[in-house]
């Protein structure tokens, strides 16, 4: 869990550059659908807040079913 944030931190850290390509990726909306928008916001923003305040991926990851 926030895997990605976290080598977009390093990757500013050692002054590496992104590249973003114009490819389309499809993604599942089931959870969206299942859980609703507002609930996987307030999980997902949680879970944000939560690994800025310094909380161990593993446990991040028990709140992301």
């Amino acid at each position: 869990v926030m895997e990605d944030l976290e080598f977009m931190k390093q990757l500013k850290h050692v002054g590496g550059r992104i590249h973003i390509f114009p490819d389309k990726v499809d993604t599942s909306a089931r959870r969206w659908h299942r859980e609703g928008m507002l609930s996987c916001t307030l999980r997902n923003w949680l879970i944000l807040g939560l690994y800025h305040a310094g909380v161990s991926p593993d446990k991040l990851a028990a709140l992301y079913p």
